[in-house]
């Protein structure tokens, strides 16, 4: 069964593709609201917190753990493959989103290598400096990687004015000449719900680049490869460590329907 760890709803954004992709496919879904802005805390702090909610899903009957969720990806994806899963759940696996972010922008943005563009990503993931190295490498040299703190907070509250607000607040501190910008990645899976309000401050013609279809593509490239991890017998379950009722609130505005199965737990000691 797959497993899908996101500090919030940004990850149903990856969800929504997979099941669009895959129907059937049987999964849980772990929001971590509770440490939501996950993207603030020290990367020691992300990495356990990471490894606890990876354990929790396969001891409940997961194989495959995808974080949907960038903070976590760039921070804690290593040490959980290398370190920590092959002592603890040989035959599990965790994938994460950064490669292919990377890749999307090397198959499908060839042509913007030399446009001035911006990736945008919480503090904890641009810190990692993983973007800036990974990115570099594949000829983007004119991507400019900005942390912008506070944004999926306001985005997980459906506060737009603050959401203006922070995004105000980048242009000007960063003298960021909007007319200039030809693309912005997104480097955090809850800022596609803030596109509308990030276009009213740049421009309608700036290519906005959300690699989510493309983390299911891979992802079902993946199934194909290691039929194993396959499970398309449609169970759901949805886990919340912060306030269920916030979280259902919350993901039916953005996600557009209900989420049946929804039960709190916590990874506290």
């Amino acid at each position: 069964m797959l497993g899908i760890y996101d500090s919030g709803v940004g990850g149903l954004n990856i969800l929504s593709e997979i099941i669009k992709q895959n129907p059937n496919v049987s999964f849980q879904y772990f929001a971590d609201t509770k440490v939501l802005p996950l993207g603030d805390k020290s990367v020691g702090f992300i990495q356990n917190r990471v490894r606890l909610a990876c354990e929790f899903l396969f001891k409940n009957g997961c194989d495959l753990v995808v974080l949907a969720c960038n903070t976590a990806s760039v921070n804690s994806i290593r040490y959980l493959q290398n370190d920590w899963l092959p002592k603890n759940f040989k035959g599990k696996q965790i994938l994460s989103i950064t490669k292919p972010l990377t890749e999307y922008l090397s198959e499908k943005y060839e042509h913007l290598k030399l446009e001035k563009g911006l990736l945008l990503s919480t503090l904890a993931t641009h810190k990692s400096g993983f973007y800036q190295t990974e990115i570099s490498k594949i000829g983007f040299t004119n991507l400019t990687s900005l942390p912008v703190q506070g944004l999926a907070d306001a985005i997980e509250k459906n506060d737009s004015k603050k959401v203006d607000q922070i995004l105000d607040e980048l242009i000007i501190s960063n003298q960021i000449e909007v007319d200039k910008m030809k693309y912005l990645v997104l480097a955090c899976t809850h800022y596609k719900w803030a596109t509308e309000n990030i276009k009213l401050k740049f421009s309608e013609q700036l290519e906005i680049i959300d690699p989510s279809f493309y983390v299911s593509l891979k992802l079902s490239e993946y199934w194909q490869k290691y039929p194993k991890y396959q499970d398309f017998d449609g169970y759901q379950k949805y886990w919340v460590t912060g306030d269920k009722v916030e979280f259902e609130s919350v993901a039916r505005r953005l996600f557009s329907s209900k989420l049946n199965f929804v039960d709190k737990i916590s990874l506290d000691n």
